[in-house]
């Protein structure tokens, strides 16, 4: 990745990298919840979810690196127990891989979501709030960083259950820093970038078999990301 990265953005200009910043950014923050619900007692889930973000191609450079990669995909382990006072936590995890000659991509994260109706008895609807914290780390063959982003996402969830089915939305507001090092012939470059898409829309699907839980969804805002999980609850 030494020689990719120099030459895509020193050859061109750096802000070229912004496109990929903001899909970053959306596919951290994708597939973090595929219910508004808070189940009472003691509940958990593993599963593995699947996100993908479309890189916008409004820089001719851009344009042309989308013809190879257009959508930013992501896949990531996810653990989620509850319930303590309506409230559920969640664990993201992925050891850093190793991508053949290319170098590794490892991710962590966690998050936090209450049950707003979990303090009614009745209610035809389940909403939530949740928070989450993201981190991820791209490095060369050489084990040096290259790409180390960060971001923090909060959202206001909500779903309704009818039989097997899940239907959920919500809205959610995420920042985040990605710092990039550019490292070509003992020449240490660093750039950093925010995400530029705060807000997005989240609507999806989920369908629950016995303990196997399916789930779908579509964000849309600056950047739009598509997610997927495969998982099991209990």
């Amino acid at each position: 990745l030494e020689g990719i990265v120099h030459n895509f953005v020193v050859e061109n200009d750096k802000t070229v990298l912004q496109p990929y910043a903001d899909a970053l950014s959306s596919s951290m923050n994708s597939g973090i919840f595929h219910s508004a619900k808070v189940p009472k007692g003691f509940n958990f889930y593993f599963g593995l979810k699947g996100t993908g973000s479309y890189i916008n191609g409004d820089n001719p450079v851009v344009k042309d690196a989308n013809k190879t990669l257009s959508i930013l995909p992501m896949a990531v382990p996810q653990i989620q127990v509850g319930s303590v006072f309506g409230t559920q936590f969640s664990v993201r995890f992925l050891p850093s891989i190793t991508l053949g000659k290319y170098g590794a991509v490892g991710m962590w994260g966690f998050g936090i979501k209450h049950g707003i109706t979990s303090h009614f008895k009745k209610s035809p609807i389940d909403a939530a709030l949740g928070f989450s914290i993201n981190n991820m780390t791209i490095s060369d063959s050489k084990s040096r960083d290259l790409v180390s982003a960060s971001s923090i996402a909060a959202s206001l969830q909500v779903s309704k259950e009818l039989s097997v089915f899940t239907f959920y939305t919500g809205m959610q507001y995420e920042s985040s820093i990605m710092e990039v090092t550019d490292i070509y012939q003992n020449t240490v470059t660093k750039m950093n970038y925010e995400n530029e898409n705060k807000v997005r829309a989240i609507i999806g699907l989920g369908i629950k078999l016995g303990p196997v839980n399916l789930n779908g969804d579509y964000s849309f805002g600056r950047t739009n990301s598509i997610s997927a999980g495969f998982g099991f609850s209990f």
